[in-house]
């Protein structure tokens, strides 16, 4: 956060260039903003222009936002900090989650490779990504830069199904649940960035709402 906070030009990246290696690659869970910032580095990197260019041309012109959205950069002339600062209506962030429900297809294109969405959502009881063996996230694993919940005998109350979630901090959610065809997008305002009594909250709200509209 303070790197952010100096708002110069590569200074996140040149920061996490300095970090050492946690652990050898596949083997530890580590979340981490930074590293999500140098997966924007290259995507820029390799489309060789702005990224929300990219998505506006790519999913939120063609599937039809209803408004403009604007992405926080790291500096006055930079790039978009791909670690977070995407601001939406929430209605447009409910179609962003029915874009993924759908597979990813916008205005009839195929955006997403087909088969992506379920690869990066899939719940792997041997793997250490696994939902529930994440210290400190429980119930939830991850994914590719997805959250995952448990299924099975483990899932939670009427949420089992492959349930998985974009989750911001102070409480900004687009929950989305393939069995029920369920999209749920929730902007809040928590006490804190990670909030675990409201976290408890909301999968009970999600819970009741797939039941409600079940029946």
């Amino acid at each position: 956060m303070r790197v952010q906070l100096t708002r110069e030009k590569g200074a996140v990246l040149a920061f996490m260039a300095q970090r050492p290696r946690v652990a050898p690659a596949g083997t530890r869970f580590n979340y981490s903003t930074g590293e999500t910032c140098l997966v924007g580095e290259i995507l820029a990197s390799a489309i060789r222009r702005p990224i929300s260019d990219y998505l506006s041309e790519k999913i939120w012109a063609p599937f039809g936002m209803e408004a403009d959205a604007y992405w926080q950069l790291d500096a006055v002339d930079g790039q978009e900090f791909t670690g977070s600062g995407v601001n939406a209506t929430l209605r447009d962030f409910g179609r962003f989650g029915l874009f993924v429900l759908g597979g990813g297809m916008a205005g009839g294109q195929r955006v997403l490779p087909d088969g992506w969405v379920a690869d990066a959502t899939r719940v792997d009881a041997s793997s250490h990504l696994t939902p529930g063996t994440l210290a400190g996230f429980e119930p939830m694993g991850y994914g590719y830069q997805w959250w995952t919940f448990p299924t099975g005998e483990k899932a939670l109350p009427e949420l089992d199904g492959g349930l998985f979630a974009a989750l911001g901090i102070f409480g900004q959610q687009i929950y989305i649940h393939p069995k029920e065809r369920l999209v749920v997008a929730i902007h809040s305002t928590w006490p804190a960035p990670i909030h675990p009594p409201s976290l408890v909250e909301t999968d009970a709200l999600l819970g009741a709402l797939t039941a409600a509209l079940r029946t």
